[in-house]
């Protein structure tokens, strides 16, 4: 098993921390994308815009991203379109280590129905446009009971509608 280490610098003394080895990837079409740390999936630049389930893996929503492709191309990343529907739970995203972008490598070509999977830009873009998942717990019934001039919805809880008995 090979260990990375990073040095840190304390007054007078360097000392040796071991850090676990991260697991980089590459679009299909050969784009640097990022690294693998634990169940998240992580732009080159640190932010989680997937979590793993088995080889799949899964948006901030919970929407089906891609996968780890099979086979000798085991750091590549690719969307299975037949699988776009499936959904497992959202979660909100967090931050990890920054890094130095990877250089991008060789596309292959297509398989028959996939796409490649999306850019760090693209899939960072995700998070941005899709709704915070609701934690846990969090649901409460409302009702939609108008609309602002900027498009937000304005909405009402559950008990503000019941009447007084």
């Amino acid at each position: 098993m090979e260990i990375i280490f990073r040095n840190i610098r304390s007054q007078n003394a360097s000392t040796r921390v071991p850090e676990e080895p991260v697991i980089w990837f590459w679009t299909w079409g050969g784009i640097s994308f990022g690294y693998r740390n634990g169940d998240g999936l992580f732009t080159y630049d640190g932010v989680e815009v997937g979590r793993f389930a088995g080889r799949e893996v899964y948006g901030n929503d919970g929407q089906y991203l891609g996968e780890i492709a099979s086979g000798e191309h085991e750091n590549r990343l690719i969307t299975n379109l037949y699988k776009k529907s499936l959904a497992r739970n959202a979660f909100v995203p967090t931050f990890g280590r920054s890094y130095t972008r990877s250089a991008n490598c060789a596309s292959y070509p297509m398989y028959v129905g996939h796409e490649d999977f999306p850019s760090p830009q693209i899939a960072t873009n995700l998070i941005s446009k899709r709704p915070a998942p609701t934690p846990t717990g969090m649901e409460f019934p409302c009702r939609v009971v108008g609309s602002r001039p900027n498009g937000n919805l304005l909405t009402a809880s559950a008990e503000s509608f019941r009447k007084p008995h």
